[in-house]
């Protein structure tokens, strides 16, 4: 990938868009020697790669810049199709959700797969956010709300019933009564 003064991808895009139009001349002019698969196979083998390099890059790239690597696109399409009865036109996948797929599998390798040469691309999961204990008002009127440092559930996940109880080693609460039990 090249960027320009501007730090736009115009003469990148440019420059794949015309190397991958000659490999697709190249191509052209050879078709008459081939059927209608092989001058697909020709397309995806040689003018494809081009066109599908470094998908994270081309991500963010602009709809205006990527119309011009879809033309090369639809030109090998035509050249596939002129070679087909009528009956059998083929359908390319589109190079934007190829690019797509692409990126995607990127990622699934940075963040699943633990591989090292991924490891600069991939963001650190953010720390569980701590719960908050209810407010009490204080002497000064003021309210004081501490953060629990021991990992408490959610407060949504508690029932009734455990919302009821106190833990037993609380300082100022009594502890609970026994229940007596036969066995």
């Amino acid at each position: 990938m090249e960027f320009d003064a501007g730090l736009t991808f115009t003469s990148h895009t440019r420059r794949v868009a015309k190397n991958s139009a000659w490999r697709l001349s190249c191509v052209r002019r050879i078709s008459h020697l081939l059927d209608a698969k092989g001058v697909e196979v020709l397309y995806k083998a040689q003018v494809r790669p081009l066109m599908e390099y470094s998908p994270l890059a081309w991500s963010s790239c602009s709809p205006s810049y990527l119309a011009t690597l879809d033309r090369v696109q639809r030109r090998a399409q035509r050249l596939v199709n002129d070679k087909r009865p009528h009956h059998a036109p083929d359908y390319f996948q589109p190079l934007q959700e190829r690019r797509d797929v692409a990126g995607l599998c990127v990622m699934h390798k940075a963040l699943n797969l633990h591989t090292p040469h991924l490891a600069a691309i991939k963001i650190p999961r953010p720390p569980p956010a701590p719960s908050l204990r209810p407010c009490r008002p204080t002497q000064t009127g003021a309210r004081d709300c501490a953060l629990l440092q021991d990992k408490a559930p959610p407060t949504f996940l508690l029932t009734p019933l455990r919302l009821s109880v106190e833990p037993v080693s609380s300082p100022n609460r009594p502890p609970p009564p026994r229940l007596a039990t036969r066995l």
